[in-house]
């Protein structure tokens, strides 16, 4: 499956890694590639998903807890 056309926001490096008009492409439930289109193995023609106009970000974790379950006693 390709995502296609989205501004991408990688974290790949200090300035963001941002790529606009995108793919990602997903093998398995697996990310395989991200890239510009018409790139590398990101060079597909026909979105299996088009999702220009979209922001894609890496999943957020929040690690901390309230109440009783963030108590160390």
């Amino acid at each position: 499956m390709a995502l296609v056309g989205a501004l991408i926001v990688s974290m790949a490096n200090a300035e963001g890694g941002v790529i606009d008009d995108s793919v990602i492409l997903i093998e398995r439930d697996r990310i395989k590639a991200i890239g510009k289109r018409g790139g590398g193995q990101c060079a597909r023609r026909n979105p299996d998903l088009d999702v220009k106009g979209k922001t894609i970000i890496p999943g957020l974790v929040i690690s901390h807890a309230h109440g009783p379950m963030a108590s160390t006693n």
